[in-house]
């Protein structure tokens, strides 16, 4: 839902695409070691181990700042663009 409803909006589209890098670590699905590892990941660089989670990390301190839960389109937009601001 947050790919087709949400990333697909264009104003979203365009602040992800010009503003950050994307990242992704897949915590759900068949277990392993990927699994594992990305599980452990998000535990460390997110508050929560919701899936989806969104967490902004600082480039040059590399500590993660601003996070989100899944949010509609609207709701979303607001919360990058408080990012790049």
């Amino acid at each position: 839902m947050l790919e087709k409803r949400v990333f697909s909006d264009p104003t979203i589209d365009t602040l992800l695409r010009d503003n950050f890098v994307e990242v992704r670590l897949h915590t759900d699905g068949a277990n392993g070691p990927r699994k594992d590892r990305n599980l452990e990941l998000q535990k460390q660089l997110a508050s929560s181990v919701a899936n989806p989670w969104l967490v902004v990390v600082d480039p040059v301190s590399e500590s993660a700042g601003q996070e989100s839960g899944f949010q509609k389109a609207p709701g979303m937009t607001e919360f990058l663009q408080g990012v790049v601001q």
